[in-house]
């Protein structure tokens, strides 16, 4: 750790000396989703105001145009510009033209001031202008346009990647595959569930478990923004960043293009963990097609992408659990194990202007997705516990604009319809799943206790938002009105059962003196009665004449000769259900001038969440305040402040999935009852609606169940966020930025079990029969908004720009994120002291505590080598630091008959491990060729962790630390500044090696 920092600080301390520039030198206060402003004053050489001159916005790609007059004080302003280049031309009775051309970016106010001088006796003489400015700056806020996400190297092309290379963006820890994905995207500590990404201004979010929806190839996007504070009250239902995302549309030039790329084991580095190189072939092509359909009037776009890759994951069982399951009859495959993804992406777009004041564009998107380890297999899971997925995801989208000029205002209205198809299959379709806890780490296998799952989604959205501007004031107000219905929805948790094999401490099982000298017994003993020792056996033969005394009706078992496991969960019943939800939020915004260096930016939102089966519609109001000055003694100065209440959306799938949990019975059997049920025919029941007749009256006890609460307060999470910066631009090509931000999460969604066992009895079935908060009940895991975080972070960031040869976006941010819960999913939860919330508060799994990214471009064409001539790098270094993980003693030794055990070895905090760190350098290299003046061909090569580190993937790591089965002590790994580091043994999996990708570029 103490040579990471170093490495941090020496980096630090370069970029400090070579400066360094953004993306974009567009970097101004955020004005919506889908558009951009352009506002400014016309004087006269004398400095004097001019009123009525006329101001034209023309879109250079389309010749489409805006008109508009200046007011009383000389001022005006152009709303709803769809990003992209323009040419403004100033013109005033008695005065020469002026014109200046501009690139307006997503989100932005570009401030073009004219000064018009008087008409010259040559009508055809124009001026041409460079007096672009900077508008004050409210929000952290970053650009990346559409050549940039061209330009980076992007493994698998998805421009959502990208968004990794913004200040207090990082990866989310928890496993974005599978029935529970995230968004994949963490950012100022949050859960990538809270998120909110759109497209085009209406919803892209998968609002069941806080996904991202299916989004499109890289040449669809004209270009998309992240905001991770300060963003203004049209933005809502989100805790951590907005991702605003903008399809392109046509121009009035036929543009077409298409692309070939492939990735093979041939050029790519062996796996760390595998003794043999993964299979590895990738091929991913493309086209687009855009042009005019009516020139200056109607356009068309369209794009298409395929992605076929045969690829493979590593599993590394250890050989004596290939030998404990083979003894069983069960055969896992071991090292590199292939499986296939393919994926498809349909965008068609059509843009017209209906008349001089009104525009109309209507957008068609398509994802098709085949991916055969969506239920991740690796590491310790073998490939038959993961899952397949089947995916159609299809979008009509559509917006008019209107702009009036005699009322000053503009109205945009946006419609969607999308309809969602996800089927999810299990590898492996029959028989229980099986959780083998080792000192190895939890070893899985078998059929998923989420599988099956079918789910249908229809979803409408309706946005309307009116611009106003008023003199010093530019108010902006709507409405957005949010509709799903989910007609099919299947979750079969536990359908197939779930076996737990652990460590059996028989004394601490038992309180009564019952084999208070026997033998512990190991996992892998539990599991294959072939490792046992002589002296298990022999207790095991006295044990089984004990049990029938015991527990009247326990059947004599020869249990020396039969595996033991600690617990036999499964559930019966109907797993289908069908829900709706409904989102309704209006806002008002208003950027305010008091002066022309003091820009206040106020706003408020008000959101109506309905969820079925949630206990009531919660009401939530989100006030925002932002204040940028820039002193008038320092111009080149820029303070900004913002506070704001944001409120998430809920996780609808998650109250669908509690209550058809609590329509299921769900039965969690523990030792030694468990062994009668494991030792059926098949190792569990057969999936059925219907309860059997289990063996053994014990087992039908209340105490035994398990089900989801849904909280009658339960409320929408919330967060309050407050940041100061500041800005310094030295130059136009130089900047520095300090900024500090605090993110408090308030009531965070989350689940815990109520009813642990609190009284201990001399057995274990009289603890959980007896000893629970409830005792007539059994687990009951409670979904509350009763949890927060605390965000601390402090960024630097040193811009510069090399004229047009080097642009590179670089970022340092010292953060510290805490919480007392990570998830609603109990598997994730880890909770020790459910019923005191309060003792779990600790480091975030979330958190970073140094994170460094550098990415840019390096244009070489100015050379005048005509060897360098025409080639251009590209590159994205990632170094961050390590991430917490929660040690566990893999065993309930508290006897709180929690499930599975979250237990930390001798009561230490949560989180209190530290990972390995991740270091990582991507690299371009591109060449470009012109065999004729309208064709251009592009080849390139990729290379992914150029330098082949081994980084160690913080979920795949072993963070059991079972007790010592002869002394029962604990051996924890060593410490670093108070932290345990992982053990090398305890790698199970790391992130992809080197990997190096071709591809070729036409266009025309």
């Amino acid at each position: 750790m103490a040579r990471f920092r170093a490495l941090f600080l020496t980096i630090l301390t370069i970029c400090t000396f070579n400066s360094i520039l953004l993306y974009s030198r567009q970097t101004f206060a955020q004005t919506g989703s889908t558009s951009g402003t352009v506002i400014g004053v016309v004087r006269d050489r004398t400095n004097a105001v001019i009123t009525g001159a006329k101001i034209i916005a023309r879109q250079i790609d389309t010749n489409l145009t805006q008109e508009v007059t200046t007011e009383a004080n000389g001022s005006y302003v152009f709303i709803q510009l769809p990003p992209g280049r323009y040419e403004l031309s100033a013109q005033a009775d008695g005065f020469m033209m002026s014109k200046e051309a501009i690139v307006l970016s997503l989100g932005n106010t570009a401030l073009v001031d004219f000064s018009l001088d008087v008409a010259s006796t040559d009508p055809n003489v124009v001026v041409i202008n460079a007096n672009q400015d900077l508008q004050a700056k409210t929000e952290s806020s970053t650009n990346i346009l559409q050549d940039r996400i061209v330009d980076l190297p992007s493994q698998q092309r998805n421009f959502l990647e990208l968004s990794i290379t913004v200040p207090r963006i990082t990866t989310d820890r928890l496993p974005n595959n599978g029935v529970v994905a995230t968004s994949g995207l963490s950012a100022n500590g949050q859960s990538g569930r809270f998120n909110n990404i759109t497209i085009d201004g209406l919803d892209n979010n998968d609002h069941l478990t806080g996904a991202a929806r299916s989004v499109f190839g890289q040449d669809g996007i004209q270009e998309f923004q992240v905001v991770t504070d300060g963003y203004s009250a049209e933005f809502g239902r989100v805790l951590g960043a907005v991702v605003n995302i903008v399809t392109r549309g046509g121009t009035n030039q036929l543009h077409g293009e298409g692309f070939f790329i492939n990735s093979n084991d041939r050029f790519s580095a062996r796996d760390a963990f595998s003794p043999t190189k993964q299979p590895l072939d990738q091929y991913q092509f493309g086209t687009l097609l855009s042009g005019p359909i009516k020139k200056d009037r109607a356009f068309f776009f369209t794009s298409f992408e395929r992605l076929t890759a045969k690829k493979s994951n590593i599993v590394n069982l250890t050989e004596q659990a290939i030998k404990a399951t083979q003894n069983r009859g069960i055969f896992l495959k071991n090292g590199p194990v292939p499986f296939s993804l393919g994926t498809t992406a349909i965008l068609a777009r059509f843009d017209t202007q209906l008349s001089a004041n009104s525009t109309l564009w209507v957008r068609y998107n398509g994802g098709f997705t085949y991916d055969g380890s969506f239920q991740q297999f690796r590491g310790l899971t073998a490939e038959t516990a993961g899952g397949i997925e089947k995916l159609s995801d299809n979008t009509i989208a559509t917006t008019y604009t209107y702009v009036s000029p005699k009322f000053n205002l503009a109205n945009e209205a946006r419609l969607l319809f999308s309809r969602r198809k996800q089927d999810i299959f299990p590898i492996q379709a029959d028989g229980p799943q099986t959780q083998l806890d080792t000192v190895e780490g939890s070893i899985l296998f078998g059929h998923s206790v989420f599988l099956t799952q079918n789910r249908k989604e229809n979803t409408y959205q309706f946005v309307d938002n009116v611009s106003l501007p008023r003199g010093k004031h530019q108010i902006k107000f709507g409405l957005d009105l949010f509709y799903a219905s989910l007609p099919t929805f299947n979750v079969p948790t536990l359908k197939s059962g779930l076996i737990v094999f652990t460590g059996l401490d028989i004394p601490m099982l038992f309180r009564n003196g019952l084999g208070q000298s026997a033998p512990p017994i190991v996992p892998f003993q539990a599991f294959d009665p072939s490792m046992r020792t002589p002296g298990q056996i022999d207790f095991l033969n006295k044990l089984s004449t004990q049990l029938p005394i015991m527990f009247p009706g326990y059947p004599l078992l020869p249990l020396a000769k039969l595996p033991i496991p600690l617990s036999f969960s499964q559930s019966f019943g109907n797993p289908n259900g069908a829900s709706t939800y409904k989102f309704f939020s209006t806002y008002i915004q208003d950027d305010f001038k008091i002066r022309p260096n003091l820009l206040i930016k106020a706003g408020l939102r008000y959101d109506l969440n309905v969820v079925k089966f949630a206990p009531q519609s919660n009401l939530s109001f989100s006030p925002r305040l932002a204040i940028a000055y820039q002193p008038t003694k320092f111009p080149k100065l820029n303070i900004r402040a913002d506070y704001g209440i944001f409120v998430g959306a809920p996780l609808a799938g998650v109250i669908l999935n509690a209550k058809i949990f609590q329509n299921l019975t769900s039965i969690t059997v523990p030792f030694p009852f468990s062994i009668v049920l494991y030792n059926m025919p098949g190792n569990a029941f057969p999936a059925s609606d219907v309860v059997p007749n289990i063996p053994n009256k014990l087992a039908t006890l209340r105490q035994l169940s398990q089900t989801f609460n849904i909280n009658n307060n339960l409320r929408n999470s919330y967060s309050q966020e407050a940041t100061l910066a500041i800005n310094y631009t030295f130059n136009p090509s130089t900047k520095l930025d300090l900024s500090y931000n605090f993110v408090r999460g308030i009531k965070l969604f989350g689940s815990r079990n109520i009813n642990p066992i609190v009284t201990k009895f001399d057995n274990p079935v009289d603890n959980i029969t007896k000893g629970r908060v409830f005792p007539d009940q059994g687990n009951i895991f409670d979904l509350e908004s009763a949890f927060d975080s605390y965000y601390h972070a402090f960024t630097v960031s040193l811009d510069h720009r090399f004229s047009n040869k080097l642009t590179l976006l670089t970022h340092y941010t010292f953060s510290k994120a805490i919480d007392n819960s990570v998830d609603f999913f109990p598997i994730f939860q880890e909770i020790a002291y459910p019923l005191q919330p309060g003792l779990e508060r600790s480091l975030s799994i979330q958190d970073v505590r140094n994170r460094f990214v550098a990415s840019g471009v390096w244009d070489l064409n100015y050379s005048k080598n005509v060897w360098l001539r025409n080639f251009r790098f590209s590159t994205i270094v990632n170094l961050t630091s390590g991430k917490p993980y929660n040690l566990l003693a893999g065993m309930d030794l508290d006897g709180s008959g929690d499930f599975p055990p979250a237990d930390r070895p001798f009561g230490i905090s949560r989180n209190a491990g530290v990972t390995p760190g991740f270091a990582s350098a991507d690299l371009r290299l591109e060449r470009n060729f012109s065999p004729k003046e309208s064709y251009k061909i592009k080849a390139y090569v990729e290379a992914f962790n150029l330098f082949n580190r081994v980084n160690i993937d913080p979920n795949q790591i072993n963070r059991l630390f079972l007790p010592d089965p002869t002394t029962r002590i604990i051996t924890l790994p060593s410490t670093e500044n108070g932290r345990f580091i992982v053990p090398k043994q305890n790698y199970r999996g790391d992130f992809s090696p080197r990997q190096i990708q071709v591809g070729v570029r036409l266009s025309f």
